[in-house]
């Protein structure tokens, strides 16, 4: 039986073609937390005197081709951009086949009779059995198309169609037209020769980042300790090496269809923590959002998930906070204050944050995770990490009272509170008050605060073993 292989090779045909590429001096990636960036590379290029030819390669392959934009740093007043194209028509299987399909070919066969050997047909490609289909990259402009295959090659021999090969193509040589890397190319006047350095920037999508937090609560409850950690993602088809990584926290507005660089301003940078290892990340304000700059050069990889510490705070104080909300299930937070005082004090990124407890046996455990919103410095945060198993929470309406049908009644409630864990607790109650416009507590067994229009809350000592009754009756006016 013959071998059903289908391929080609092109390692020697690549390699050879291959430009040099510009020595890269300095790249900077500003990373957006909207699955977006802002690459600028400054990079050495001889320029002739006249109407030339500059091409930049290795540029992210889902780059917004209308937000390129590249200067003069060295003569900006001697060099101009006359044209500008991004090509991305790249090499792979379904084009190339596209590209020689009418051309000529060789079919390389394997005998079946188990000697080995490789016999030569030549014939004519007719169909590469790739179809071309939009491709929603996640970019703009360079979303473009994609070969997908849709049945065999089929090719003429002798005069006869094949439409299945066993075998392999070998073709010829590689078409001039294609680009082994997305390139950016440009025809520039330039009135001054020599070497220049030239600024390139523009926007790519495909790169994003987030944050996540670890947190270990001490054995009384009382404090925590605090990582936050960046975590980079990139998909945008380019590597970044050595670059200053600066990342934005905060929703930017775009305009997808035309998207434009962004503009900024720097405000005065304030250090993350007091005391400790230094930060590995410098904050600064960042016009109404926050931005965060590695304080050293970072690679990052194409296809490559990095992650980075970002901030290290220690013995952070918390409470912990028992809430009953309507009878429901009891739940258990921990709340803290962003405070310089209390060790931290830098706005922190949204991002998920991860809680653990040590066991009796000293290993570590898993005891609930929340979202944290984008949360400026000296603000409060609030952390969900579940149901309390040991206390139990009944709910029920003990008296209701018409005084004028229709526009005035009142209402008794009774919220029962069994504590089952071996020491006292605290609970605080929210009851929701949506009965009618106006409200009034009439009668009550515990002090309570009217937090909002519709909302009360009243704390709860609750002794170990015991069961407390919270008890009001609320007066509604329609």
């Amino acid at each position: 039986m013959k071998k059903s292989l289908f391929f080609f090779s092109l390692w020697s045909m690549v390699h050879s073609l291959l430009p040099i590429a510009f020595a890269t001096e300095q790249v900077e990636l500003t990373i957006y937390n909207q699955d977006f960036a802002l690459v600028k590379q400054v990079l050495s290029k001889d320029l002739k005197n006249g109407i030339s030819e500059v091409q930049v390669e290795k540029v992210a392959a889902q780059l917004d081709p209308t937000s390129v934009h590249i200067q003069s740093l060295t003569a900006p007043l001697d060099f101009r951009v006359l044209e500008q194209n991004f090509e991305f028509d790249l090499l792979n299987y379904g084009s190339l086949l596209e590209k020689y399909i009418g051309r000529d070919v060789e079919v390389h066969q394997t005998s079946d009779d188990g000697k080995g050997q490789t016999f030569i047909q030549k014939g004519r490609l007719l169909t590469s059995g790739y179809q071309l289909q939009p491709y929603n990259s996640g970019g703009f402009v360079s979303g473009g198309y994609q070969y997908v295959a849709n049945g065999s090659p089929m090719v003429e021999i002798n005069g006869k169609i094949h439409t299945a090969v066993d075998g392999h193509l070998v073709l010829p040589e590689l078409p001039k037209d294609f680009v082994l890397k997305p390139t950016l190319v440009w025809q520039v006047e330039n009135r001054k020769p020599g070497k220049q350095n030239l600024q390139l920037s523009y926007l790519t999508s495909g790169v994003k980042w987030i944050s996540d937090y670890v947190a270990t609560v001490d054995d009384k409850d009382q404090k925590i300790n605090l990582i936050g950690w960046v975590t980079i993602d990139n998909r945008s088809g380019a590597e970044y090496a050595n670059a200053k990584l600066k990342l934005v926290a905060g929703d930017v507005n775009r305009v997808q269809d035309a998207p434009q660089p962004v503009m900024y301003k720097m405000a005065r940078a304030e250090a993350m923590m007091d005391g400790g290892v230094a930060p590995q990340f410098q904050e600064q304000a960042f016009f109404e959002y926050h931005l965060y700059t590695l304080q050293r050069p970072a690679t990052v990889k194409n296809n490559e998930m990095k992650q980075i510490e970002m901030m290290n705070a220690q013995d952070v104080a918390v409470r912990k906070i028992y809430k009953v909300e309507n009878g429901g299930k009891p739940q258990v937070k921990l709340e803290f204050d962003n405070k310089k005082e209390n060790g931290m004090g830098m706005p922190l990124p949204k991002g998920r944050v991860r809680l653990y407890k040590k066991d009796l046996q000293g290993s570590l455990q898993f005891i609930g995770e929340d979202q944290i919103e984008h949360t400026p410095k000296d603000e409060k945060l609030s952390l969900l990490l579940g149901n309390v198993f040991d206390l139990v929470v009944e709910r029920q309406q003990t008296n209701y009272n018409q005084i004028q049908p229709g526009k005035i009644w009142e209402e008794t409630w009774a919220i029962k509170l069994r504590n089952r864990k071996e020491e006292n607790i605290r609970v605080l109650v929210s009851e929701n008050l949506y009965g009618g416009r106006e409200w009034k507590i009439v009668k009550k067994t515990h002090p309570f605060q009217k937090k909002n229009a519709q909302q009360m809350e009243a704390w709860m000592d609750v002794p170990k073993g015991q069961e407390v009754i919270f008890s009001y009756t609320v007066k509604y006016n329609s």
